[in-house]
């Protein structure tokens, strides 16, 4: 939390007695300010109309709740009082004028009279950036983003004011555009760990994997702890199958995002946080699951299953897990609390004819295998492995019926033509396989 003003603590104390102080003007603002930082949006725009009747004739004042009224959609009383300013040319007017012109539905004819003042440095380059900054859920991205570039263009050397320019390309999903104005902002201050986050998520949605992976490694050297830096480097470790490094970039993250949890939560979206961690541990537990450290994965989806016990493919993963490690009891044990999340799931399902099979326990996975062809009649795939199991089962009659209507079905794939034919090759089913000989040709 950012430190408050004198005047921040005063306003708690009338709060507490019920009745307003007197406030210099100046004293407003930043009261104001702290307040809206808190995300105190009600108690702001009170403490500024009692600014206002505290110093009726206060252009600062009376300005301060005109950008209120604005930023709370009080349009009608923000155009009442913004009325005695229309001729007037000073820069918070001009920031004001913009504001209301967009709100009013003319963002083009407010962007391209922003921007003249900005050229004729009627307004600086900062306050320019932070009113755009200020309304910019309020603009059309497609609209604004042209208009950020030609303003980059203009920056000089402004680093900061080029950097958070490029940002708001970036949140325009303008990525080509904005990974060339943070280029230009690390170019003038390297250092900008911020810039670099910006760049790598450019890079990342171009999907410019190498490039990203650059921005990261470089992001990385000044704040080696980086979380952001280290996810991203750690997720395209793992596309690139580098799983050693992945994981250790991962645990960054991880490590930040539950000592996070851990702190003052104030102003941390606990949303985000949880999504983070789930997403990091997932990682993780794949790339744990790659270079066989099999009991680490299942640490992870142990972990995961705890926080989101509603996600089927958590207790698929973990049933698969101890498949892997020859436990097939608890792998049933898991795949039955996965099917309780969601009896129709046919991963699920799927997954629990494998390990019945395993278990040798044949005719619990063959209903599996009937309740899989009932959910997707179609798929070739759980035909094919229900027709082998009632073969193995001695059933042939049934057995060679769902071969038959599976090659009826004149299936595609390399894999059921191969079964289907050595399977009527073990009949000596000459018409079945010559039917199998037209389809490969096709």
């Amino acid at each position: 939390m950012s430190k408050k003003s004198q005047a921040y603590y005063k306003f708690c104390q009338d709060m507490a007695t019920g009745k307003f102080s007197y406030y210099e003007s100046d004293e407003v603002s930043d009261a104001v300010m702290d307040l809206l930082d808190d995300g105190n949006v009600e108690d702001a725009l009170r403490l500024a109309e009692e600014g206002l009747k505290q110093h009726p004739n206060d252009e600062t004042a009376e300005k301060l709740v005109i950008w209120m009224y604005i930023h709370n959609n009080r349009i009608e009383e923000a155009d009442k009082l913004f009325e005695k300013y229309k001729n007037d040319e000073t820069e918070s007017t001009i920031r004001l004028r913009f504001s209301l012109a967009a709100l009013h539905g003319h963002p083009k004819q407010a962007l391209d009279s922003f921007f003249l003042a900005l050229k004729s440095e009627k307004i600086e380059l900062t306050e320019w950036v932070n009113t755009i900054d200020d309304m910019f859920e309020s603009l059309p991205h497609t609209l604004l983003a042209p208009y950020l570039v030609k303003v980059a263009a203009l920056a000089g050397t402004d680093c900061d004011s080029i950097a958070r320019l490029g940002g708001l390309i970036m949140d325009c999903h303008q990525y080509r555009e904005a990974a060339e104005v943070l280029e230009k902002a690390l170019d003038i201050n390297a250092y900008d760990i911020y810039c670099w986050q910006d760049l790598a998520r450019c890079y990342l949605e171009l999907a410019d994997f190498d490039r990203c992976l650059d921005a990261c490694t470089y992001g990385i050297a000044i704040d080696e702890k980086n979380p952001l830096l280290n996810f991203l480097s750690g997720f395209i470790n793992y596309q690139k199958k580098n799983y050693r490094e992945a994981i250790a970039q991962l645990d960054v993250m991880r490590q930040f995002a539950e000592g996070r949890l851990k702190t003052d939560l104030h102003h941390v979206p606990l949303d985000n946080l949880h999504y983070q961690i789930t997403i990091t541990y997932e990682f993780l537990g794949f790339a744990y699951l790659e270079i066989e450290e099999l009991d680490k994965s299942v640490e992870c989806f142990e972990i995961l299953s705890e926080r989101e016990p509603d996600k089927t493919y958590i207790w698929i993963q973990l049933a698969s897990l101890f498949l892997l490690k020859g436990d097939s009891p608890k792998a049933e044990e898991y795949i039955i609390k996965a099917l309780e999340t969601n009896p129709k799931d046919t991963s699920a399902i799927a997954m629990s004819v494998s390990i019945l099979t395993t278990m040798q326990r044949f005719d619990d996975a063959l209903l599996g295998l009937k309740k899989l062809i009932r959910l997707k009649p179609h798929n070739a795939n759980y035909k094919l492995a229900c027709a082998e199991l009632l073969f193995h089962l001695g059933r042939k009659e049934e057995a060679d019926a769902l071969f038959r209507k599976l090659l009826n079905s004149k299936p595609k794939r390399r894999f059921i033509l191969e079964a289907l034919h050595l399977y009527f090759s073990s009949i000596d089913d000459a018409d079945a396989l010559n039917q199998l000989e037209d389809l490969n040709r096709k």
